[in-house]
């Protein structure tokens, strides 16, 4: 670890130990001291519920999270997937896939619905059949339905129908999209950020919070592995 490395650390460490919740401030500035006079993690960052909402939200979902294999999360009992959703931290994601085998596109999304923020897909993994119809909306895998007011979106998330609202003078349609999150593929693994939507970016490049990752794992090809 370089000294710009060792500064970063030590501001992330900073930052880190402003809010978590539910811990003794004092006992927990204690954890960073020299060794030697440094102490153990108050037992409240093990048993405190605050401290474990406080982890979920800035060190699961706040981050570049591995959320699984991705043949692995696309394989289901009747063939390939085309949806799935994920919990990382304390943020529900969707992931669709639009496409077949390795080309198909990868997307996430925030799994909730635009118009009353339901669940979309269930996060046990498991695909839910499409809602009832309701007049002309797309049916079958190609697309995701609310089972609330059975707003259904695309694989690509766009909003293509929403009962009730064509004649709701101002609806744009195209503003109503699911909220997009950043997602990566990296030799077979999927890694999400579920805090930083596609039009903030993540906070920190997927390839800086590899490091040297890349230059270890790559040779292995582990995406070819069986």
């Amino acid at each position: 670890m370089t000294a710009t490395d060792d500064t970063w650390a030590a501001a992330a460490l900073d930052e880190a130990l402003l809010d978590p919740d539910g811990t003794d401030q004092a006992a927990l500035g204690q954890v960073l001291e020299p060794f030697g006079r440094s102490r153990m993690l108050p037992a409240a960052a093990y048993t405190s519920p605050a401290v474990l909402a406080w982890e979920r939200r800035h060190l699961f979902a706040g981050t570049w999270t591995c959320v699984g294999r991705e043949v692995d999360m696309r394989t289901g009992a009747e063939g390939e997937l085309t949806r799935r959703a994920v919990q990382v931290g304390d943020v529900s994601v969707l992931l669709t896939w639009e496409g077949e085998g390795g080309d198909a596109a990868l997307r996430a999304f925030a799994n909730t619905c635009r118009h009353r923020g339901h669940e979309l897909v269930p996060r046990d993994g498991a695909e839910r059949e499409p809602a009832a119809s309701h007049g002309d909306q797309p049916r079958g895998q190609q697309s995701i339905v609310c089972p609330y007011h059975a707003w259904t979106y695309d694989l690509a998330g766009r909003l293509r129908a929403a009962p009730g609202f064509r004649a709701v003078e101002g609806f744009d349609q195209g503003e109503h999209s699911l909220v997009g999150l950043t997602v990566e593929r990296w030799h077979g693994w999927v890694f999400v950020h579920a805090l930083r939507s596609l039009e903030q970016g993540s906070a920190v490049p997927f390839e800086q919070h590899l490091g040297d990752l890349q230059q270890i794992v790559g040779p292995y090809a582990p995406e070819r592995l069986v």
